[in-house]
């Protein structure tokens, strides 16, 4: 093959560095929306990435607590 596809390397979460930023509120308060941060992906990845593959009651937990 022409290496037109190319298997990217294996990662952990743990990989992801980076912290929460609380800059973005105060960018969407004057109506623009912040790029995300690296947190912002490790957080999503692991929620919408790999939970699902988890069990629901886990999945409704961790959203119950982010709320509170």
């Amino acid at each position: 093959m022409n290496r037109i596809i190319v298997r990217p390397p294996k990662v952990s979460l743990s990989d992801f560095l980076g912290d929460f930023n609380y800059l973005p509120s105060l960018i969407r308060q004057a109506k623009h929306e912040p790029m995300p941060t690296m947190y912002d992906a490790k957080q999503l990845t692991a929620l919408y990435g790999i939970l699902p593959f988890g069990s629901l009651r886990f999945l409704m937990n961790f959203l119950i607590r982010k709320k509170g």
